[in-house]
């Protein structure tokens, strides 16, 4: 609640971008990994693709967007 550091996660991908929670628990973290069209990430085999993992602590809810009534 304080913003303290707890933990952190290791994903295998080395370009990851975007990671958000997700699940009926939000305890699923989702995370897309960036495809460089340079051809530097051809080693990556997760270059641009979006993996799920399993985590311990839930994220927080966050509000849809959309009109407002």
């Amino acid at each position: 609640p304080n913003g303290e550091l707890v933990g952190y996660v290791t994903v295998p991908m080395q370009n990851p971008t975007m990671p958000c929670f997700g699940g009926p628990d939000l305890k699923t973290l989702f995370v897309t990994s960036l495809q460089r069209t340079d051809g530097s990430s051809e080693s990556d085999t997760l270059a641009g693709k979006l993996i799920t993992i399993d985590v311990e602590v839930a994220g927080v809810p966050v509000g849809r967007f959309g009109k407002e009534s």
